[in-house]
């Protein structure tokens, strides 16, 4: 899927409401505001991007509510060739349905001689060749209540990076954008962490309990894994801080300078040659809600440490999802039950390409699952970590361009809403 695509099928789905909103009153007549004559009849106005260029040959549709299906999709049947995951532009493209439909002219405007009095959603839809330009427009989130009185509706449409565009990294973003300074405080900007270590992009002090885990890194702190139970998930271990149960394993927080690292203890089997063996906590993962986990490099690619923290858990709670230390895939990744000895995960649990394709900025894979997998982000200059190992730091958070897509465009046109999808 291209990434125009992916972003057009969020606006659409976002924005449909169930009802209409009534704008005929007081429509009528009169020249509009950009001083092109009205008409008494039906609906016309002129389409604009968000660098404020008229856009032509594109087609505005009305859509009848009474079309949309509001049923609840089936994920267990979901697919991407799924027709009823983008509610207007799959009406539209719906070969058996037919709505009116008008084209904009070289000066972006457009008009509907009549109406039929009803509830519509206004659907923008590029010209065919128009790579330029999202699907959707300002009118298609809510679902307006037109009469045939002459009403001036003016859309406005965002533009979109073409596919060579390249990521630039938040920090340029920033460098323009300063009112948006704050967003360095969200979860986004702070998913992964050098472990207490703020870099330029990441600020965590409006979350109280983010890194409240660290500090049981005093190499007093050992958390059991007991009472195995096959049958379960990931967390087919109990865990806590006392020993309890029929207990294989555990591990101790430990802190060696500003190094965290979890060391691992074979309690059922001593004999095990890795018993004792000890990984450094290279990046924390999460914390800004309920819960934390530990990435540690193996050989170039991360993997996730087997112990989950949670920052509202009590070991008062009999459930394991509910106390303060979760076992997280241990026994699927690291200790093999059946022998009971450590083991190393396999190359294809890494973090790098099971999960980073949904945090990262700018994500890019390399490797194969013989040698290891690589993820890479865009350099950054504030970036959080140099995580592939090329010397430069990178953004491995979800940035600014993971939803208004790769900058480098929309820098060199001078921004104004050029080249950058504007979600609203």
């Amino acid at each position: 899927m291209k990434y125009s695509s992916a972003i057009a099928r969020g606006v659409l789905i976002l924005g449909l409401a169930a009802g209409g909103l009534a704008v005929g009153a007081g429509c009528a007549s009169g020249p509009s505001e950009d001083g092109e004559d009205s008409q008494d009849a039906g609906t016309f106005g002129t389409v604009t991007d968000t660098a404020g260029d008229a856009v032509a040959g594109a087609s505005v549709i009305l859509i009848p509510t009474t079309d949309i299906n509001t049923s609840r999709l089936d994920v267990d049947t979901f697919s991407p060739d799924a027709t009823d995951d983008e509610p207007l532009e799959d009406l539209v493209n719906d070969t058996t349905k037919s709505y009116q439909t008008a084209t904009t002219d070289a000066d972006g405007r457009y008009s509907f001689s009549s109406i039929t009095e009803g509830d519509y959603f206004i659907y923008f839809k590029p010209a065919d060749g128009d790579t330029g330009h999202l699907p959707g427009g300002s009118l298609c989130r809510e679902a307006l209540q037109l009469t045939d009185v002459g009403l001036d509706l003016d859309i406005e449409v965002s533009t979109t990076p073409s596919d060579s565009a390249t990521y630039v990294g938040s920090s340029a973003c920033l460098a323009c954008h300063t009112d948006y300074d704050t967003i360095k405080k969200t979860g986004h900007f702070n998913g992964l962490r050098v472990p207490g270590t703020d870099s330029a992009l990441q600020d965590i002090t409006a979350f109280e309990n983010f890194d409240s885990a660290l500090d049981r890194f005093d190499g007093t702190t050992t958390v059991y894994f007991y009472d195995y139970d096959g049958t379960r998930g990931f967390d087919k271990y109990k865990t806590k801080e006392t020993s309890t149960g029929t207990v294989e394993f555990s591990i101790t927080l430990l802190k060696t300078g500003d190094t965290y690292q979890m060391q691992f203890n074979n309690v059922i089997n001593p004999a095990d040659p890795n018993d004792g063996i000890t990984y450094d906590v290279d990046l924390t993962y999460g914390g800004a809600v309920y819960k934390q986990r530990y990435l540690t490099d193996l050989d170039g690619s991360y993997q996730v440490l087997p112990l989950q923290y949670q920052q509202e858990g009590s070991d008062s709670y009999t459930k394991r999802t509910r106390t303060i230390w979760r076992d997280y895939h241990s026994a699927t990744s690291w200790f093999d039950h059946t022998n009971q000895i450590f083991k190393t995960p396999a190359k294809s649990k890494s973090f790098d390409n099971n999960c980073a394709g949904c945090h990262m900025t700018g994500y890019a894979l390399s490797g194969d699952s013989t040698d290891g997998w690589v993820a890479s982000a865009v350099s950054d200059e504030n970036g959080t970590i140099d995580y592939d190992g090329d010397g430069d730091l990178e953004e491995i958070n979800t940035g600014c361009e993971v939803c208004h897509g790769p900058g480098s465009e929309h820098v060199s046109a001078g921004g104004d809403g050029q080249a950058i999808v504007t979600l609203g």
